[in-house]
Order: structure tokens, then sequence, then C-alpha cells
């Protein structure tokens, strides 16, 4: 979509962006003059222009970086089948007796349990095997 000037009107909050909204639209913060005038007529994705309204608003950093958080975990948690194809076609198009792994972990101080998973896949003949 392009970004109007009634598009970043909407997504302000008493006459301002936050640092965060800045960030998306690809600009300083703070802003330097005439910053508008460099947007309007831009291209920017759909799920860009959902989190530039989603930020609305006169919030701490710590709340911008956890809005963003939840937005892609949103993302995630919508489109599964698209990360696991994804994921998927990426093995299945490595060479032949490749081994991929795929990890992920939680972060130290995190607030309550945290885990960890970890997954490895061996390509024989283009038909991937899960090993573990």
């Amino acid at each position: 979509m392009l970004i109007t000037e009634e598009f970043i009107v909407m997504g302000m909050h008493d006459f301002e962006l936050n640092r965060a909204q800045f960030k998306i639209i690809d600009q300083k913060y703070p802003p330097t003059e005439g910053w508008e005038s460099l947007i309007i007529g831009k291209e920017i994705s759909e799920q860009n222009a959902n989190l530039f309204l989603m930020l609305r608003g006169k919030l701490a950093l710590k709340a911008q970086d956890q809005i963003i958080k939840n937005f892609h975990l949103m993302l995630d948690f919508n489109n599964p089948k698209e990360i696991i194809e994804k994921k998927y076609d990426e093995v299945i198009s490595k060479d032949i007796n490749s081994l991929e792994i795929y990890c992920d972990g939680a972060c130290l101080d995190n607030p309550g349990k945290s885990g960890s998973g970890l997954s490895i896949y061996h390509n024989c003949n283009k038909n991937p095997m899960l090993l573990y």
C-alpha cells in the first residue's frame, strides 16, 4: 500500500509518532524537519501498515518492543503451515546427504520456565528424515 498523509495522521497520537513507528517507515528518530515529504507515496507492506497503526500512542520503548514481539508471534501463530512448508522446502532444496540443524532456545533471565528445541534433518536422496 502507498503511504498517504491520511495514513500518517491515523497513526499519530497527539500529532506525534513514536520511535518504533518511525523505524517502520524507515525514518530517523528524532525526526528531521520535512520527514513527511520523504515518505508520502512510498510503498509499505500490509503487515508493516498494520503494525504501524497498532503502535499508535505515547508508549514506552519496552511497550513498543513488546507490541512488535506480540505482533510477530501472532503472525507466526496464524501462518504455521507457511513457516513449516518454507523450512521443509529449504531442507529438500539442499544437496543430497546434507545435514540440517535447526534450534531455538530461551534467553537467560526470562521470567518463568523456559525451554529449547532442536531438530536435525538428514537429506538422503532428496527425502528428508527428521532424526531428532
